[in-house]
């Protein structure tokens, strides 16, 4: 081909601008999405059970604004709003047979919960929506969440999925962190032909990360979901109170993560893993069944160094073994929500053992938040 020479120049030039723009494009780093954001932070957060159905909107805002308050008191980056959905008992008269889910007086509605997501927000809080299956019903039925058998899984996958899309619409819109897809479900984890296309559609709606989360035992993991574990596993071989120290439960309680002790180890990597939940009652010998939150304040003794040393434990294990993030359980949410409020009381029957609000225990979440 025949080029004169002010073509070639210029055909030159061209090349070497080229050439530099590539060099500076390298240069560059390109900004994180997002959905992407969420995966690289280290969650430090708290579970909060939404019961935004009473008092005034005003009334719940305001109880808003003094609840992100406390948490971000307590070092807290990031709230886990926990809102609850219904079996549908249109198609069973068995809670735990029921073939779909359905929005109850405690659902909030998407537009609602985004004005709580805008708060934590304006509070610097990361925040997750975390829908959970009520067991009201279920545990008359003497089962829970993890225990339910829909007649047909089909069509609790499609009820499930019509629940969730206009919050994971809702949650693009504002911003949302993480998304849990599914929260103690286990008996539906084997399920990954109706799962898949839910996680797919729920990251399209979204633009957040999506958390499966399964309890301590039954830990089934789904490709493409971080992985949330509920801290609930007995720790064995501790005799009394006294034996319960940090040190014991740190070690025992990263030996069943790692090495499985007694129940199998996680289904992922300690470092793809986040713990969804961490709680467990002030009391003697509550380390053998964490999961039990019964307090009878005629015959129990609270005893808060139990809990606190779970908590510190757990925040240890966390640390040591490089987990993504860790929520603590819980507080319950009105809007008479109180930050003054303590679950210590000079009278045991307006004390509670299971939470854990401006106590020691609480103390031991905010130096645990505090290490990062």
């Amino acid at each position: 081909m025949n080029v004169s020479r002010s073509q070639f120049s210029i055909r030159s030039i061209a090349l070497v601008l080229a050439a530099m723009l590539c060099a500076l494009t390298s240069l560059i780093v390109p900004l994180a999405s997002p959905s992407s954001g969420a995966a690289t932070q280290k969650h430090l957060g708290i579970n909060v059970v939404m019961y935004p159905q009473y008092g005034s909107k005003k009334a719940n805002f305001d109880a808003a604004k003094k609840l992100f308050t406390y948490l971000k008191s307590l070092n807290a980056n990031s709230v886990a709003l926990c809102i609850q959905m219904y079996p549908d008992l249109t198609t069973s008269d068995v809670a735990s047979t029921a073939s779909g889910v359905v929005t109850g007086s405690s659902t909030p509605t998407p537009q609602y919960l985004g004005q709580f997501i805008d708060l934590a927000h304006g509070a610097g809080l990361s925040v997750q929506i975390r829908p959970l299956l009520n067991e009201d019903l279920l545990h008359a039925a003497g089962t829970w969440r993890g225990g339910i058998k829909p007649k047909s899984p089909a069509a609790w996958f499609t009820s499930y999925t019509k629940f969730l899309t206009p919050f994971l619409s809702m949650s693009r819109q504002h911003h949302v962190e993480s998304f849990a897809i599914g929260a103690e479900l286990t008996s539906m984890t084997p399920y990954n032909r109706y799962w898949l296309p839910l996680v797919s559609q729920a990251k399209k709606l979204s633009g957040s990360e999506i958390i499966f989360e399964s309890n301590w035992v039954g830990r089934g993991s789904l490709p493409g979901t971080t992985y949330g574990y509920d801290n609930y596993q007995p720790i064995q071989g501790v005799a009394t109170a006294a034996d319960a120290t940090v040190s014991t439960l740190t070690t025992k309680m990263e030996s069943n993560l790692v090495k499985g002790t007694g129940y199998g180890g996680l289904p992922v990597a300690a470092s793809e893993a986040e713990f969804s939940e961490t709680a467990i009652a002030a009391l003697d010998q509550s380390w053998v069944e964490p999961w039990i939150d019964n307090y009878n304040p005629a015959k129990d003794v609270i005893n808060r160094t139990v809990q606190a040393n779970w908590f510190t434990a757990s925040c240890n294990a966390y640390h040591d073994l490089g987990m993504r993030g860790i929520f603590f359980w819980g507080i319950v949410f009105n809007s008479n929500f109180d930050p003054t409020w303590s679950a210590d009381n000079a009278d045991p029957t307006k004390a509670s053992a299971y939470y854990w609000q401006n106590t020691a225990s609480a103390d031991a979440i905010r130096a645990c938040f505090a290490r990062g």
